[in-house]
């Protein structure tokens, strides 16, 4: 596992002081590696050391020495940026591991710290998650320390107001009132949202409204807009929305809407500690986009809009068509499973499979170097944006089921 190769990446640069005449040449990350959704690593991984070899090594080297932790900070930058792609939650096993490993409180906290930092100030929309992950379950109990005390209180604060509006949740409901005075729940379901508060004082609201308002109007997106005035000066928000916010956009419902008594509790529900907060909920009510800036939004539209598209490949109910792989009809077959070479996930779902199903497990890879053409169908005719993808069908080759996942939670 990639994990297990920084233990060698780590003892590189603690060994040395342990006196034990051992020496350890680096293992170098690997290169060209090949992504497709996830990332594997490929290739050799150099010499290995044992967790507990770690640990000893960091206990007799006191684990504080500067020179060689800013060495141990480096290589660990080196590795967080191999996994930068994986998801949240791997990244949360990962970030456990390289804290368990370190055999004295004084350098987990340091790696601890260093890996709250660094997924707290990250451009990596989601890495919030992990930055949470980290302060409940390290810092809250006491396992790790953070040098002040401030930062503890920061990071309880962050955790506190943004843990409920995190990507892949639910979005919380909010119960806002528009300038006739009308209360409804926001956001709407079944339809797709954005969501933006902002203050009329603030120079980037009023920036970000502008662009806003050129991307609502550049084309036919289909949603709903909803703009939440944070504060509590109703002839400064109606002023706002006359001279920003009073527009017509193809498809676009727009709602100008404030909660002057903060009843709804907005600010916790979406972490709105600053201005402008701009988040993307999708047509089930999950968030999608979170800690926005208009181009970023502009880009999860389009995908989102892609994704709509690719949707409706294959969609449920519908035959999939008559194609042999390597002489098998994939019709005659209960699941359907594509992946690809050097794909984490994808080793995870077939490791997982189960037995005694009729199973056409599909490597994309050879199929795109052997035939082209079937490789082709089989794009045309399944989601294979990102895979593993899995398919159930029924006894007529029918679709029952899709994006489904035999991985444990």
């Amino acid at each position: 596992m990639i994990a297990r190769l920084l233990i060698s990446l780590l003892l590189t640069v603690l060994l040395p002081s342990v006196g034990s005449g051992l020496s350890v040449s680096p293992a170098p990350l690997p290169e060209g590696l090949f992504r497709a959704g996830v990332t594997q690593p490929q290739g050799p991984e150099g010499p290995r050391m044992d967790v507990a070899g770690m640990e000893a090594a960091l206990r007799q080297d006191g684990g504080r020495d500067s020179v060689r932790m800013a060495a141990v900070d480096a290589k660990m930058a080196e590795y967080l940026s191999v996994i930068e792609a994986e998801s949240a939650t791997f990244k949360q096993g990962e970030c456990d591991f390289m804290i368990s490993a370190a055999g004295d409180t004084l350098t987990r906290s340091h790696i601890a710290q260093k890996l709250y930092d660094h997924y707290l100030n990250s451009k990596v929309m989601g890495d919030e998650a992990v930055a949470i992950y980290l302060y409940d379950n390290w810092f809250a109990p006491g396992k790790v320390r953070f040098d002040d005390d401030i930062d503890l209180l920061n990071a309880r604060v962050f955790a506190d107001f943004n843990r409920r509006s995190l990507i892949g949740m639910s979005a919380p409901e909010l119960e806002l009132e528009d300038i006739p005075g009308r209360k409804a729940v926001f956001p709407a379901s079944g339809r797709q949202t954005v969501l933006f508060f902002y203050d009329s004082s603030c120079s980037k609201c009023n920036m970000t409204a502008i662009l806003l308002r050129y991307l609502l109007q550049e084309d036919d997106w289909n949603l709903d807009f909803c703009a939440v005035y944070t504060g509590t000066d109703r002839s400064a928000w109606e002023s706002f929305v006359s001279e920003q916010l009073d527009f017509d956009a193809p498809g676009v419902r727009i709602f100008n809407l404030w909660d002057p008594e903060l009843a709804s509790d907005f600010q916790r529900k979406y972490g709105v500690l600053s201005t402008p907060a701009l988040f993307l909920i999708d047509h089930y009510g999950v968030i999608t986009g979170r800690r926005l800036d208009p181009v970023a939004l502009k880009q999860l539209l389009l995908i989102g809009s892609a994704r709509q598209r690719l949707d409706e490949l294959c969609p449920i109910g519908s035959k999939v068509p008559d194609l042999r792989i390597n002489g098998k009809r994939i019709r005659r077959y209960r699941y359907l499973v594509f992946y690809t070479e050097g794909c984490m996930r994808c080793e995870k779902e077939l490791s997982s499979l189960p037995r005694g199903r009729r199973i056409l497990k599909v490597n994309m890879d050879e199929i795109l170097s052997t035939d082209r053409a079937l490789a082709q169908k089989l794009f045309e005719s399944f989601d294979l944006s990102v895979m593993p993808f899995i398919v159930r069908l029924d006894c007529r080759g029918r679709v029952k089921e899709k994006y489904i996942s035999f991985v444990k939670k």
